[in-house]
């Protein structure tokens, strides 16, 4: 699957599994391959138990995440790193 908005593509490039649930995780790059951000998860990809662990992930960690900018596709979207953090966070009994 690929998305594009003028010289962004957005690919599927890998899967996270949480709690048995496969979540998409996208790549973004310019049309000649450049890479455009880091990838990422798209929030409302994420099962419910992992939306409520990234959100009180931020929240104790009072962090304004950045959100990579203007991308092909609606909605919001994380750094694979910042959720992985705080999935590795939540497995380690700390933030």
């Amino acid at each position: 699957m690929t998305v594009q908005l003028k010289d962004i593509v957005l690919k599927r490039v890998s899967l996270l599994i949480w709690d048995g649930k496969e979540i998409s995780i996208w790549y973004a790059a310019y049309c000649d391959g450049r890479t455009f951000c880091p990838p990422v998860i798209f929030f409302d990809e994420m099962p419910e138990t992992l939306q409520n662990l990234f959100s009180n992930w931020l929240k104790v960690r009072k962090l304004s995440v950045t959100m990579p900018p203007r991308l092909p596709r609606p909605g919001r979207a994380y750094f694979l790193d910042d959720v992985q953090s705080a999935i590795d966070g939540a497995e380690l009994g700390s933030d």
